[in-house]
């Protein structure tokens, strides 16, 4: 459920500022969905590794809202555990890509005692045969039409969070940011 809810919010997320189907764009409209799903404090992430179009990407993180959770409510643990986390990525990359094929591999995961969490995407057709466990795209048509997390968090953060393209356009903000422009800046 973690999963799916993760990858309808991070695609949802997507498609609210973003077009899919950006060809080589979508690189650049992939960090930014990162940083922002990093502004609104899910965890640290840094994307490593990025062939696009997809080929592999890899994203390490640190303190994802499951391995804070789990820090602070401990619990036995067996395996990897950042389900929400790893389906945010697929939502991500799927909707930029233009694809639902490409899943999310959790190869190490800060909660089992990793130093970080690290997330591997890349087409399905390239891990059928692993038993490690992975995240696919596959949205819900049921959650379409509800407000996700992701959505509802980036819109009420109290804390201003805007979005940035390399040539420092503003590309999203949320409300809080809009109002401390609004406070902050003169016309004359």
């Amino acid at each position: 459920m973690l999963q799916q809810a993760g990858a309808n919010g991070g695609a949802s997320f997507d498609r609210s500022f973003i077009s899919p189907n950006l060809g080589e764009g979508g690189a650049l409209h992939f960090r930014e969905c990162v940083a922002a799903y990093q502004a609104a404090g899910f965890g640290r992430f840094e994307v490593v590794e990025l062939e696009w179009p997809i080929g592999r990407i890899l994203v390490e993180a640190s303190d994802t809202i499951e391995t804070w959770m789990l820090a602070r409510h401990p619990q036995p643990v067996s395996g990897p555990v950042c389900s929400y986390a790893s389906g945010v990525l697929v939502g991500f990359v799927n909707v930029l890509a233009g694809r639902t094929d490409i899943v999310c591999v959790e190869r190490a995961c800060q909660a089992s005692g990793h130093p970080a969490c690290q997330f591997e995407l890349l087409p399905a057709a390239q891990v059928a045969d692993t038993e490690i466990p992975f995240v696919a795209f596959s949205p819900d048509p049921a959650l379409g039409g509800q407000v996700n997390l992701l959505e509802l968090l980036f819109d009420r953060m109290p804390m201003g969070i805007a979005i940035f393209d390399e040539e420092f356009k503003l590309r999203l903000c949320n409300p809080t940011w809009a109002s401390f422009l609004e406070r902050y800046t003169r016309t004359t």
